[in-house]
């Protein structure tokens, strides 16, 4: 059976059994890729009065490039059905918080959406997304959303879900927003967007390439992590709390979810698989059982029709829990079956399909204002499915170009890449990223938009 993560649970002291398995990973394990596409046509010269402004059809040039590159497709349709499918409900998560010029560029998330479109995937399982709807609504995301009929969401407005929660020992006033405020004045635990927990299949995730007072970048770890829960505020006061719970909260993002609240039981009797399982899992995956046959797998519908009556009963302690286990052995899931009738998945499997890193521009200095004496136009976009190498790539570029601009940014924070690497999110060693650079050919400009 495959390693289960499950068992080691969500706090920063449990997660320690993560990292401390992580340090027998063998060494020479195979370079982590990064596809990153110039286009000295994305953006205005800087002789013109829309100097920073990224141009619609070059940005899409960009993005249908880098998905085909990364895939290793012919073509754009095949590069994105390799990756999602039109059945997935997929969260398009950008960074609003910044703005539209620091933040997630809202003709990047244009760009990524049309070209999802039109590679089949249905409108209505799109949706854009970041912590906030004002936030979204400030950066012109509402506005993408409108022109190509697909919705846009706020994490905090759609709730957060209680049973799946990242535990922290520290207390700082809950907010207006926050899942239990009014029940409490203070919480250990920040709790998973019902977004992520109920809703998304997949994830495609846009972050920006920008200085981070406390993070470093506000790039795919923190971007994502910070997005995703609710009490954050705690976070904030010092670098280790911060440092601790972005890795722990991006792995319980991509990793966790819900599959039922209250109806499990008339699934079951309803027979099909797809309706009682995480998507992708099919009748031909191990499914065991340990309260009936710890050593063999059972018949999937026997094997959760157990699990589920064991739920019920009152006499039962513990949640019972079922084990999936893939075909090739490559990926687990565990299933637990809460007394209150919901059905929590935990899988070895990241439902992350894709990090872009949107490098038009990078800002240096100044965290989440927008300085742009402190900005240099890059043109890039980058595309992988490593978020910490992304994120490294990132701190580079942010201490590389204060250095060019002769500017004394100190030192920044790579902790949380490191940490992050310890509970096996990615790489942060610089000699195992192999970065694969697409140039597209420069367009007239008379053609610029």
């Amino acid at each position: 059976m495959g390693f289960n993560l499950a068992k080691l649970g969500y706090s920063c002291y449990s997660l320690i059994g993560l990292c401390l398995l992580s340090v027998t990973v063998n060494s020479a394990e195979p370079p982590v890729r990064v596809v990153a596409v110039h286009n000295a046509s994305a953006s205005r010269p800087a002789t013109s009065r829309a100097y920073f402004k990224p141009q619609p059809r070059e940005v899409r040039r960009m993005v249908d490039a880098g998905v085909r590159s990364w895939t290793g497709k012919d073509s754009t349709l095949a590069a994105w059905q390799s990756l999602v499918t039109p059945k997935d409900v997929i969260g398009l998560k950008v960074n609003a918080g910044p703005g539209p010029v620091i933040g997630t560029r809202p003709e990047v998330a244009r760009a990524v959406v049309a070209s999802l479109i039109d590679a089949g995937i249905p409108r209505k399982n799109i949706v854009i997304w970041d912590k906030f709807r004002e936030d979204l609504h400030a950066s012109g995301f509402f506005r993408v959303g409108q022109d190509l009929g697909v919705e846009v969401a706020g994490a905090e407005k759609a709730g957060f879900e209680r049973s799946i929660y990242h535990t922290q020992a520290l207390v700082a006033p809950l907010e207006r927003g926050d899942l239990e405020f009014g029940e409490l004045k203070f919480s250990p635990r920040s709790h998973l967007t019902r977004l992520v927990a109920h809703r998304f299949t997949s994830i495609i995730q846009i972050s920006s390439l920008l200085h981070h007072t406390g993070a470093g970048v506000d790039g795919c770890l923190h971007g994502l992590a910070m997005g995703s829960v609710d009490n954050t505020r705690r976070f904030k006061h010092l670098k280790v709390h911060l440092d601790n719970a972005v890795p722990a909260i991006h792995h319980m993002a991509a990793k966790r979810g819900i599959i039922s609240i209250n109806d499990y039981g008339k699934k079951l009797k309803s027979g099909k698989l797809a309706a009682l399982v995480p998507p992708g899992i099919k009748g031909d995956y191990s499914f065991y059982y340990e309260a009936e046959d710890s050593e063999n797998a059972l018949p999937p519908l026997r094997a959760l029709g157990l699990a589920h009556t064991d739920a019920m009963d009152e006499k039962i302690e513990e949640d019972p829990q079922v084990i999936i286990v893939s075909p090739d052995e490559k990926h687990d899931w565990q299933l637990t079956f809460h007394k209150n009738g919901s059905v929590e998945y935990l899988t070895t499997r990241s439902k992350i399909r894709l990090h872009i890193v949107d490098a038009l521009l990078c800002q240096f200095s100044g965290g989440g204002q927008v300085r742009l004496q402190y900005t240099t136009v890059m043109n890039e976009l980058r595309f992988s499915d490593d978020p910490v190498a992304l994120d490294v790539l990132s701190l580079r570029d942010i201490e590389r170009q204060a250095k060019e601009a002769r500017f004394s940014l100190g030192p920044v924070n790579r902790d949380i890449s490191r940490y992050a690497a310890l509970l096996r999110l990615g790489t942060d060693n610089p000699d195992r990223i192999r970065l694969e650079r697409v140039s597209l050919p420069v367009v007239f400009p008379g053609n610029r938009e």
